[in-house]
């Protein structure tokens, strides 16, 4: 922007050195001619508008940067505001103007973004707190209820369904109370000696029927074999992070393929690499991935699109390394580092 008014205020200075040379050529022709010779004349004023424009240029930038300083440094403070953190109000100047007209509507607005993130916050937390006990309720009660052999197959198909639509409501509230933990940044850490085959082993028995239903096994590789994979961290969290991660891999990918997880030590770090063919009916943006409630496609009873978000946030939290890579748009690979 500065080069720009400069070029442009040393453009104006060319043409206005140009014609005000030309007036004084045609209504003194005869008096410069007399003294000086035309190649002289020339000579001088070549030299004049070089040294003028380049002076007009400098000064030109110069002035300009001067100018719109305040403006850029509001552009800067702008840039790197985030609402899920404590938001910073920029400091109004004393002088009188467009810039203090500006920075005061800003902070009004600042304000108001400000008032509704938290009075959202507040609905979400409330909400899912009000909602957590009669979802385990009714969770525990159709638990029971499936347990009676008695059951007709059409009534027990009925309760499972009910079973599954209130298992995934009950997972979004959960989602949505850790949501606004990390938002608020309220989330504790509790590290402690954590063994990374005993926390997959823990984490893939629970969805052997899912994948045995759709014929996607997974296969575990370390390498080296005999390297410790103990670290500290908070294994709660780091539970959830692995979770989350195996539950897409299974949800999203092809039928009768294989789930691969490379588990590799090396320069001090523990590399967490899943990978899974990615169904044919799908097609991610690995860009997108990090943003909450991202769909690849619209909403069929497949999740909510918080899960890999909330995987990067605790991450970040941890101080872990978490990437996401689509290969050819077939295959999708998640890499944690630890």
């Amino acid at each position: 922007m500065p080069r720009r008014l400069a070029l442009l205020y040393t453009f104006l200075y060319i043409i206005l050195c140009i014609l005000l040379s030309a007036f004084l050529l045609v209504w003194f022709k005869d008096t410069f001619l007399k003294s000086y010779s035309f190649s002289y004349i020339f000579s001088a004023f070549s030299i004049l508008l070089i040294i003028g424009s380049l002076f007009t240029y400098l000064l030109s930038y110069w002035l300009t940067l001067l100018l719109l300083s305040p403006i850029h440094q509001l552009i800067e403070q702008v840039n790197h505001i985030n609402i899920y953190k404590e938001i910073t109000l920029f400091n109004e100047p004393k002088e009188e103007g467009t810039i203090k007209e500006l920075i005061v509507s800003f902070n009004h607005m600042l304000l108001r973004i400000k008032e509704q993130y938290e009075q959202q916050n507040a609905f979400f937390s409330s909400a899912s707190h009000e909602l957590k006990t009669p979802l385990t309720v009714m969770l525990t009660q159709l638990q029971i209820l499936l347990n009676n052999k008695n059951l007709s197959q059409e009534v027990r198909d009925v309760y499972q369904m009910q079973f599954q639509e209130t298992k995934r409501l009950s997972q979004l509230v959960q989602d949505f109370l850790l949501m606004g933990e990390i938002n608020n940044q309220q989330i504790q850490l509790h590290s402690k000696e954590c063994d990374l085959t005993d926390i997959l082993y823990h984490l893939i028995e629970p969805l052997k029927s899912k994948l045995d239903e759709r014929n996607t096994p997974i296969k575990i590789s370390y390498h080296p074999i005999e390297a410790d994979y103990s670290f500290i961290s908070d294994e709660g969290k780091l539970n959830i992070i692995l979770s989350n991660l195996l539950n897409n891999a299974t949800k999203y990918s092809k039928e009768n393929t294989k789930i691969l997880i490379h588990i590799s030590k090396r320069e001090g770090s523990i590399f967490i690499n899943i990978i899974n063919t990615i169904r044919e009916d799908i097609h991610p943006e690995v860009t997108d991935l990090n943003q909450k409630f991202y769909h690849s496609k619209p909403l069929h009873g497949e999740g909510f699109g918080l899960g890999l978000w909330i995987c990067k946030q605790l991450s970040d939290l941890l101080e872990l390394e978490l990437f996401f890579a689509i290969k050819d748009q077939t295959s999708f690979e998640a890499t944690l580092v630890i």
